[in-house]
């Protein structure tokens, strides 16, 4: 049992250094792509709940929500919170993945020398940690605008959620 845990351990890590740089590529390509999709559905949220005529003061300017366009709003404001969900987790990935391209770099037995080794050890952990550093960089700019849209779509929802239960009364 032991042998076959070698052998699958040596496997995997072989696997990751070859392709250790690469798929943290990957994962920096849908993160970006996560992020426009979390900035359009900020923007769309925002539009929603403020239209154009009432942009400066921060409040709506309908005095009625139809239900279809409440559910919109609910809607509009789950899927932003689920884009920005994903682009905030894959974010935290990024140092495990260079930590993992260090480990598998220090447990490969191939016939690859142990300077090249080392070499991917740290390659890989320096794309890890610059990634999860600009990302999370992006993300502080992205999560303000992002908490004040989701607030105002939860007042929003709520008031005129309380309002239906005060009709049917």
């Amino acid at each position: 049992m032991n042998k076959l845990m070698d052998i699958l351990v040596n496997f995997l890590a072989v696997m990751f250094c070859e392709a250790g740089n690469w798929i943290i590529i990957v994962f920096a390509v849908i993160n970006v792509a996560f992020y426009f999709k979390t900035k359009r559905a900020i923007k769309r949220t925002d539009d929603m709940c403020h239209p154009k005529s009432d942009k400066v003061n921060r409040v709506s300017a309908r005095m009625q929500w139809s239900p279809e366009e409440l559910q919109k709003l609910e809607s509009m404001r789950n899927k932003l919170v689920k884009n920005y969900a994903w682009y905030a987790n894959i974010t935290a990935i990024f140092p495990l993945l260079g930590i993992l391209g260090t480990v598998a770099a220090l447990v490969t037995y191939s016939d690859v020398t142990m300077m090249e080794n080392f070499m991917v050890a740290l390659s890989t952990t320096l794309l890890g940690v610059l990634c999860a550093i600009f990302f999370k960089g992006i993300d502080a700019v992205l999560s303000g605008p992002m908490d004040v849209i989701i607030d105002d779509a939860d007042h929003v929802i709520a008031r005129e959620r309380a309002k239906e239960r005060e009709a049917a009364e």
